[in-house]
């Protein structure tokens, strides 16, 4: 649900709320519900627009509380000439997990700051987009949790091309590094390090 309360032509007051229901059709141990809603205030011109917004989350697993969310964060979109526009954004997120189910969930509880940088060309039917982001995510407790900090860094490049009003093919190539700052108490002598790379096209 979105609703837009515009104060004048440049300004505006926007709110979002998101409910996602992901059902497994073998086991409702596994069932998720998604709840977020953010306040964002937005102004600007034709040419630099600037948002910023307060979120909440909520992710219940088998309809029982699981990880809670609060977050802050501000954006910038430049539109340039010839069809190119530039975006930057950062976000600090405090994210918990419940400990109903165990006190040691709480060594999970990270403080997430996230930086992206956008760079987009519209040339013609194709519109190119370029997207660089890169998070660190601190435990609460750098003592015992230590093992849940971890830094991240992706890249991703977008290709959408416009057949016609009802039809536009897309495709898209990213690749994250996730760097984990100590070993993991239950993988002794490992400080675990991922590479993801996908690519889709639809």
């Amino acid at each position: 649900m979105y609703y837009n309360y515009p104060f004048t032509r440049d300004r505006s007051l926007d709110v979002n709320v998101g409910l996602i229901h992901l059902d497994n059709f073998d086991t409702d141990q596994f069932d998720i519900d998604s709840l977020r809603g953010e306040v964002a205030y937005a102004w600007g011109d034709d040419v630099n627009r600037y948002r910023h917004g307060v979120a909440v989350g909520q992710v219940n697993l088998d309809g029982e509380g699981f990880q809670d969310s609060v977050s802050i964060n501000s954006s910038w979109q430049h539109v340039g000439g010839n069809g190119w526009y530039q975006s930057l954004s950062a976000a600090y997120t405090q994210i918990s997990y419940d400990t109903n189910t165990g006190v040691t969930n709480s060594l999970s509880d990270v403080n997430q700051l996230l930086f992206t940088a956008g760079l987009t060309k519209i040339a013609g039917q194709r519109t190119h987009s370029l997207n660089l982001c890169h998070a660190d995510e601190d435990p609460e407790n750098p003592t015992l949790g230590s093992h849940n900090g971890r830094r991240f860094t992706g890249f991703s490049y977008n290709l959408l091309y416009r057949l016609n009003a009802q039809h536009t093919p897309f495709l898209r190539a990213s690749i994250q590094d996730v760097e984990h700052d100590s070993e993991h108490p239950v993988f002794f002598d490992t400080v675990r390090s991922d590479d993801n790379k996908s690519l889709t096209a639809g």
